[in-house]
């Protein structure tokens, strides 16, 4: 996958309504995906319910049993898990020590940091490169269509 996408305004949007109801928690979800004609689509978010046994307001786990239906949901579909979004409230828009080390390699993150409840949200994209020691994240570049 490329660091290239596209993305549906509404995906953007429960991103951002799902950040700021959640605050002061972390909110997570899942990324679905489609290709079309050779360009890569962010076409839905799954809402997910936050099963962290740590501080639900610095830290997430997604539902593994949501997870699962989903990626027996999409098989055989021209759909497919794309990657995961979460919120940082109070935090910043960059991937954190804890999310690298919960990457595997390939997916598209989206961080949502706010600056407290009805204030600003920075929404950016990631994409986790590499794996093990080598593991990193850069930029995705993400258009809104």
């Amino acid at each position: 996958m490329g660091a290239s996408w596209r993305i549906a305004p509404e995906v953007l949007d429960l991103i951002e309504r799902e950040a700021r109801t959640s605050f002061p928690n972390e909110c997570c979800g899942v990324l679905i995906g489609r290709r079309r004609g050779g360009v890569a689509w962010l076409v839905q978010a799954v809402p997910a319910r936050n099963v962290t046994g740590r501080n639900p307001r610095r830290s997430f786990e997604i539902d593994p049993t949501l997870l699962l239906a989903l990626q027996k949901s999409l098989r055989g579909s021209p759909e497919f898990v794309a990657g995961f979004y979460h919120s940082h409230p109070r935090g910043v828009a960059r991937p954190s020590p804890r999310d690298v080390g919960g990457a595997t390699g390939g997916e598209i993150w989206m961080i949502a940091a706010l600056d407290g409840p009805g204030r600003g949200l920075q929404l950016t994209s990631w994409q986790c490169l590499g794996s093990g020691r080598t593991k990193r994240f850069r930029l995705a570049r993400l258009t809104r269509q």
